[in-house]
């Protein structure tokens, strides 16, 4: 009995490190290919409604660099980080793959106190891309994935002083 213990425990001491080294971090995820050129597919219009978020830069409203649907965003993507352009004027948001935070000055910001960095992280999960961004007090999570050459992508933004909002965004490849 006391040698099945000990075999026992043998066995699990072999297998823990094994188990514990599999979910360790910096390990290599595949990323689906977000690289392109991508433009914005404004919603049909709903009956008695507008068509589209109401979002700043189209439709109305918002901060330039919070929420708004560019209406083209080119990424550039690269085994380590994936880079977000969404033109002239717009500051550039660079997301390290590795989940580590990204910080990038923002020229833009003249609000007293400021100006505020730009704080970005990606995360993979399956075969969606997760991009969180942060300036001050506001908040967005893009969850991006790819159908073809649709890309899909679901923004929470939260800035100060009122509650978060979700819309749903489209965007096609250019060819």
């Amino acid at each position: 009995m006391r040698r099945a213990v000990r075999l026992s425990c043998v066995v699990l001491a072999l297998a823990v490190p094994i188990t514990l080294s599999a979910q360790a971090p910096g390990a290599t995820v595949k990323v689906p290919n977000f690289s392109g050129k991508w433009s914005y597919q404004a919603p049909a219009v709903a009956a008695g409604r507008g068509a589209g978020p109401r979002v700043g830069g189209l439709n109305g409203g918002g901060y330039t660099n919070w929420g708004p649907a560019a209406p083209t965003i080119v990424i550039t993507q690269t085994a380590s980080e994936i880079t977000f352009d969404r033109g002239p004027g717009e500051t550039q948001w660079v997301y390290r793959l590795d989940g580590t935070e990204h910080v990038i000055p923002d020229p833009t910001n003249k609000e007293p106190g400021g100006p505020y960095p730009f704080k970005t992280k990606a995360r993979v999960d399956g075969a969606r891309l997760i991009l969180y961004t942060r300036q001050g007090l506001n908040q967005q999570r893009d969850i991006l994935t790819l159908n073809g050459n649709v890309l899909n992508m679901t923004r929470d933004t939260e800035t100060p002083p009122g509650s978060g909002i979700d819309i749903k965004l489209v965007y096609t490849k250019a060819p």
